[in-house]
């Protein structure tokens, strides 16, 4: 474990221990330092001076002139970027882009602040701050001191999303991209997630009038495949089940055909979904897909399409499918998104005891920080189980004094 020292007052400070020293009972020698004002020191378990955080610090706060409460961000920042370097025994000037990755898992762990079954309180906004500063430190090195960038070729160019606001030098942006950061947590608007209950999914089962709606549904819980992942769903995904396996794949493959809200955020990856599933899909494609599509002289693979007599047989859209789910949804009066269904996929899987880079492979995620969040819902409700055993025995214990 690492040990971050904030000294506002220039200090002489004994380099064995941190500890400031007495001049008038301890002579100047050199295992003592004298300490600028105000400074943030870094040092190692052995009270080491962390050399390159010292000098990163120093020329933000001297040579940039970056505020005192920047550079203590940034300070405690990276004390918690080495105490993760110590836990995994790596050095600072050999981390990849994977280890950025599993620092930023790391973060949303518990940690010994936090004990006697109390979360870490970060959420995605702090973290992507910590992240920024370590982010910084290694802009410098790898500058100054040619160190390794694990944050090279992260930005990748999006398009520019409608909704985003357009700058004064907007019209110098002709192929209309924007950056985004891979490591990037997505920080989350007003709406909360909504994990659906056991209840909940079996009244909205039991509510889909249409098979196809009820496998769309099963679907989305069963395998946390996103809408845009359901409505790419090609019949040559689907093969015969096997009943004597646990768990079955359906491969999805990316086409240019694929319209913007068909397009696979992840690219080819393979979904697992259970063999009764798999069964389903299969007697739907045999008893109602092949009458929709080929009876009505269409030609394409989408598997699920419209079942309406305007646009039978023609892929299903996006807009129609989420028209029929909040629909379902204020029938059933629940305050969801389709989005939930996965939401809700992912947290069962982390109650389970999932670790974050199975989780991240079962959601089709390149970076494990995104599915932090449910690893922290799941240990939440760990946490409200134990309280509700100690209130419950507290009350019991008040019930007999009085």
């Amino acid at each position: 474990m690492s040990y971050l020292k904030v000294y506002e007052h220039e200090r002489v400070i004994d380099k064995l221990t941190a500890d400031v020293v007495d001049m008038n009972t301890h002579e100047f020698n050199s295992n003592t330092m004298t300490i600028s004002k105000p400074q943030c020191v870094l040092f190692d378990r052995d009270w080491n001076r962390v050399e390159e955080v010292f000098e990163f610090l120093e020329q933000r706060k001297n040579t940039k002139r970056q505020e005192w409460n920047t550079i203590e961000a940034k300070a405690r920042a990276l004390k918690l970027f080495y105490d993760f370097l110590e836990e995994t025994k790596m050095k600072y000037y050999s981390i990849t882009a994977k280890e950025v990755n599993d620092f930023i898992a790391w973060l949303f762990k518990d940690d010994e602040k936090y004990s006697l079954g109390r979360l870490t309180e970060r959420t995605a906004r702090t973290v992507n701050t910590y992240v920024s500063h370590v982010r910084d430190f290694y802009k410098y090195h790898s500058i100054i001191n040619r160190v390794n960038n694990p944050f090279e070729g992260e930005i990748e160019l999006i398009n520019r999303p409608s909704s985003m606001a357009k700058g004064f030098y907007e019209h110098t942006l002709s192929s209309g991209k924007v950056g985004k950061s891979s490591f990037t947590i997505k920080e989350r608007g007003k709406k909360p997630i909504t994990i659906f209950g056991e209840s909940e999914i079996s009244s909205m089962l039991d509510s889909s009038s249409l098979k196809r709606d009820h496998i769309m549904i099963a679907l989305m819980l069963y395998t946390g495949m996103r809408i845009g992942e359901v409505l790419n769903l090609k019949v040559q995904a689907i093969s015969t089940p096997d009943m004597t396996s646990q768990v079955q794949v359906l491969n999805m493959i990316p086409s240019k055909s694929d319209g913007k809200r068909k397009s696979l955020k992840t690219g080819t990856r393979t979904i697992f979904v259970p063999p009764f599933l798999m069964k389903e899909l299969d007697d739907y494609y045999t008893n109602t897909w092949i009458d929709l599509v080929d009876g009505n002289g269409l030609d394409h693979n989408y598997f699920f399409v419209s079942e309406g007599n305007r646009n039978k047989g023609k892929p299903l859209t996006y807009g129609a499918v989420e028209s029929r789910f909040k629909k379902l949804f204020n029938e059933l009066g629940i305050d969801a998104m389709p989005h939930d269904f996965r939401h809700t996929y992912a947290t069962n899987l982390a109650r389970l005891g999932t670790d974050i880079s199975t989780l991240a492979e079962m959601l089709g995620h390149k970076n494990v920080s995104t599915v932090g969040i449910y690893i922290k819902m799941a240990e939440m409700e760990d946490v409200e189980k134990v309280l509700e055993e100690f209130y419950g025995k507290f009350e019991l214990d008040v019930e007999r004094v009085a």
